[in-house]
């Protein structure tokens, strides 16, 4: 799965989390400014390895 396929996953279960408890927030897919990596894509998994339903 593509960097983009999981943001709009993720766009959509936050959005609507947010949304159930009156708050604004909005992910966005964008490279991580100053950490040199700005070209790629970066998954950030639990250290358990485990990772969130829906994802």
């Amino acid at each position: 799965m593509d960097g983009r396929s999981v943001h709009a996953i993720a766009l959509a279960l936050v959005a609507d989390a947010a949304r159930e408890q009156d708050f604004h927030q909005v992910p966005e897919f964008a490279p991580i400014r100053h950490a040199g990596h700005e070209a790629g894509e970066f998954f950030f998994v639990p250290a358990s390895g485990t990772v969130q339903a829906g994802l």
